[in-house]
C-alpha cells in the first residue's frame, strides 16, 4: 500500500490520510481508525473519532481508502509540536510506516476517523 498525507481546512483543519493499494494487488482495510501516532508517547496515539464500526473498504485499481486525522480537539494552546506522523492499519502495528506531514501539527488528544471509501466521510467532526 502506499499512503499520502495532505491538509484540509474542513472542520478546523485536519490531515487526510489517502491509501491506495499497489498495482496488481488487492487491499481489504477494515472500516476502524488507522493505528497512528505523532510521537512515542501514549499521549499522542490518536483515539477513534466514530463511535461505529464503517463498511469495510476494498483497494484495488484506482479505488482509493481516506481517514481524517484531527491532531488537536482541545480549545487551549497547548500541545506538542511534530513534523511527522507513524501509520498503521489496525492488528499490523509491527509494519508501521513514518510519513512526513505537510506542515508541523500542533498535536493535544488527537483523532481519528475510520477508513472511508468517499473522502466526505472522513472529516473528523469534533463534539
Amino acid at each position: 500500500m502506499t499512503f499520502k498525507i495532505t491538509t484540509e481546512t474542513q472542520a478546523g483543519g485536519y490531515f487526510l490520510v489517502t491509501a491506495k493499494a499497489k498495482s496488481g494487488v488487492t487491499c481489504y482495510l477494515k472500516g476502524v481508525f488507522p493505528s497512528a501516532s505523532f510521537g512515542s508517547a501514549a499521549d499522542t496515539e490518536v483515539a477513534p473519532a466514530e463511535h461505529a464500526v464503517s463498511e469495510n473498504v476494498v483497494l484495488s485499481g484506482s479505488t482509493r481508502a481516506y481517514a481524517g486525522i484531527n491532531p488537536k480537539t482541545t480549545n487551549n494552546d497547548y500541545g506538542k509540536e511534530f513534523d511527522r506522523l507513524h501509520l498503521s492499519i489496525a492488528g499490523d502495528e509491527a509494519n508501521s510506516i513514518s510519513l512526513d506531514l505537510p506542515e508541523t501539527a500542533l498535536v493535544d488528544r488527537p483523532v481519528a476517523t475510520n477508513w472511508h471509501a468517499d473522502p466526505a466521510d472522513a472529516v473528523p467532526f469534533s463534539g
